[in-house]
């Protein structure tokens, strides 16, 4: 259990801490954070142990680990186990694979995934983490695993400008995503393969096109697990190939000789009204529909802008019929 305080003056502590051990004896250990800042950080950079060791174990996968009070763990067990074995079956390991574990954490995924590979290297910025991580590997009594307290994408950086690399890149971030800097390393160093672990499904889309612009391309599908039970957040995991340049032949097309009409003409105009009046009660006509298309820049067929009487004022689509119009053109896929 953490305690956070602003002070570290802790009146009656010992009277509390009796109580509380009293009133729930499966508690292992007591950690009194201080944090006297008066930000959105939770944590502070002191505590002190007021009872047991101060941190807790749990087991995972056929290891031990030690995991202090400022470092991340999961906290659905049996769920992690599914999620953990996924992303190193999808790893493909033979025993022979350097595998570089980033965001490592407490060093979980590294540790269970280095009786299955070559060598392991873990990242991680977070330095109580990384202490918890190289206790973990000695826990377990795992020799071919080294930890490093490092941003994870400029470690990688300093890796390929080495000359080193990895075969296996696992990467574990937070909701926010990865950074253009660490995808950029993961091409310059030429790694095979990516196990992506994500928590975020929308961080998780746009790291993937960006890693599909650096010649890597999903290989079979994302698979969620269910982490947080009657919740909607989801853990997703996605496996990652380089793309061999030798299987692959590059061609050349000439846009002008390309008719792309039948592609842009997904849908007929009485489908869009259609979808729009079922959708949100609206009636749209087809000269509203050609010109919201024209400003997507997709092909009109008809020049429905052009009025039958001579200086006639052509009307313009409203805002809010545009925005739905919009939304239909989204949905027979014929804009992004």
């Amino acid at each position: 259990m953490v305690l956070v305080t602003a002070s570290p003056v802790f009146p009656s502590k010992n009277n509390f801490i009796k109580a509380l051990r009293e009133r729930h004896p499966e508690i292992t250990t007591i950690v009194q954070n201080i944090n006297g800042r008066g930000t959105s950080m939770v944590l502070g950079d002191r505590e002190q142990v007021l009872y047991g060791k101060g941190y807790i174990t749990d087991q995972l996968c056929g290891c031990t680990f030690r995991i202090s009070s400022k470092s991340f763990y999961q906290v659905n067990p049996v769920q992690t186990e599914k999620l953990y074995n996924l992303a190193i079956e999808l790893a493909g390991l033979t025993g022979k694979e350097t595998v570089l574990d980033a965001y490592c954490g407490i060093g979980t995924i590294g540790i269970i995934a280095s009786r299955k590979a070559g060598q392991v290297i873990g990242v991680e910025l977070n330095q109580d983490a990384v202490r918890d991580a190289v206790n973990n590997a000695k826990l377990n009594q795992i020799s071919n695993i080294r930890f490093y307290c490092n941003d994870a994408g400029r470690f990688m950086v300093n890796m390929a400008e080495r000359g080193d690399r990895a075969d296996v890149v696992i990467m574990d971030p937070p909701r926010s995503g990865s950074t253009e800097e660490f995808m950029d390393s993961i091409k310059k160093m030429g790694a095979d393969k990516l196990v992506y672990i994500s928590c975020n499904p929308e961080t998780l889309a746009r790291d993937l096109r960006y890693m599909k612009n650096l010649g890597y391309r999903v290989d079979g599908n994302a698979v969620g697990v269910d982490m947080f039970a009657e919740t909607y957040h989801v853990e997703t995991v996605v496996l990652l190939s380089k793309l061999n340049t030798k299987q692959h032949i590059e061609v050349e097309l000439n846009l002008d000789e390309l008719d792309l009409t039948a592609a842009e003409s997904k849908a007929t105009y009485d489908e869009i009204k259609a979808y729009v009046l079922e959708k949100h009660g609206l009636k749209v006509s087809s000269l509203y529909i050609s010109q919201v298309k024209r400003k997507c820049g997709l092909d009109v067929g008809q020049n429905y802008n052009l009025s039958k009487k001579e200086d006639a004022k052509v009307p313009q689509c409203p805002p809010e019929k545009e925005a739905a119009i919009m939304e239909a053109l989204k949905y027979f896929q014929m804009i992004h």
